[in-house]
């Protein structure tokens, strides 16, 4: 809703459970609660400052480093 775009909205929606599971999992498999909250800092900072290329580089780097999670918390 905040983004004002209605399938952005829906994928978010449709995905919701899934990723309230995968963060289970992760935290389970011993992932860092801290690291994701300054991760998470990271990429608000960087889209605060308009900053899409970093924005975008920190994303990245956060979803490499959930699917790696995923894959130890699954293995």
């Amino acid at each position: 809703e905040a983004t004002q775009n209605n399938v952005f909205a829906l994928v978010m929606e449709a995905t919701s459970a899934l990723t309230r599971q995968a963060r289970v999992y992760t935290l389970e498999a011993g992932a860092s609660v801290r690291q994701s909250l300054r991760i998470h800092r990271e990429i608000l900072e960087a889209v605060e400052a308009g900053d899409a290329i970093l924005a975008a580089s920190q994303m990245r780097a956060h979803l490499k480093m959930v699917e790696a999670d995923l894959k130890s918390a699954v293995e």
